[in-house]
């Protein structure tokens, strides 16, 4: 997993999933929506 090859975890996919949370929560991702496009638009 390249994200936790950059970080230093290796193989380690519960810190990675962890560091990812991390960052969408830190608004480091963007803006995102989990909203189908049909409820967005109305």
């Amino acid at each position: 997993m390249l994200i936790t090859q950059k970080q230093g975890f290796q193989e380690d996919y519960d810190k990675g999933s962890q560091r990812v949370i991390h960052d969408i929560r830190e608004g480091k991702l963007g803006r995102f929506t989990l909203d189908r496009y049909a409820e967005v638009g109305e």
